[in-house]
């Protein structure tokens, strides 16, 4: 008598075709693949900043806001901001606004004297 092997009697499974991954996203300052966690929301908008150490007397700074995300927020800044400060920021009015904690990831000057930030939310 012969012994038949369980996985010769099943006949074979048909797998849908490999997909092809999908191509890199490029970031918006050509420097290579796209990290972000989530999709970034185009805004243009006004939001505050200041430092999470500040002192009372201190003036919150006023920015630009480009794109926000669950995770993090773009900006425009009339002054430099470096890399790994944390700032309060505060985005909008009424039902639209956010308030929240940011560390600083990125800021590139821009040809107009400004620069652009990114923010990562903490």
């Amino acid at each position: 008598m012969r012994t038949t092997n369980i996985r010769e009697s099943r006949p074979p499974l048909n797998h849908a075709p490999a997909v092809p991954a999908a191509p890199a996203e490029v970031s918006s300052s050509g420097g290579g693949r796209d990290r972000r966690r989530s999709h970034r929301e185009p805004v243009v908008t006004t939001g505050t900043i200041k430092p999470v150490d500040y002192k009372e007397s201190a003036p919150p700074r006023q920015v630009l806001v480009t794109d926000v995300s669950l995770h993090g927020v773009g900006l425009r800044s009339p002054a430099d901001l470096i890399t790994g400060t944390r700032y309060f920021i505060e985005i909008g009015v009424g039902p639209l606004y956010l308030s929240s904690r940011m560390t600083v990831v990125r800021s590139l000057p821009r040809s107009d004297g400004t620069f652009d930030v990114g923010g990562e939310f903490c």
